[in-house]
């Protein structure tokens, strides 16, 4: 897991410099909660926090779905490597989810 998530964390840097940005400023989403999803997920977040969000907010950045959908906090059957990767159901109630609204 350590060796990809440094190659992951590398080009998703590389492509948010190469954007102008920094990775800070990025969502990222990940399509699987497993435990290396979830290990490049922790790294990701690490660096964003070397750029200057507080964890909170770096983790606030980082979306996990596994095939039951978004990993939201109070969901049955978590793992425990997933629990800190959960995003806070108030703070997705602004969102439009109507299919239409979806890609």
């Amino acid at each position: 897991i350590q060796g990809t998530a440094a190659v992951t964390v590398g080009t998703l840097i590389a492509a948010s410099r190469g954007a102008g940005s920094q990775l800070s400023e990025q969502k990222i989403v990940f399509l699987g909660a497993g435990s290396a999803g979830c290990g490049i997920a922790e790294q990701i977040i690490a660096q964003i926090v070397r750029e200057g969000l507080s964890e909170e907010e770096a983790r606030q950045r980082v979306f996990m779905v596994d095939r039951f959908g978004l990993l939201t906090d109070g969901m049955p059957n978590l793992l425990p490597f997933q629990n800190k990767l959960v995003q806070k159901r108030e703070q997705l109630q602004s969102w439009d989810t109507t299919s239409e609204a979806l890609s």
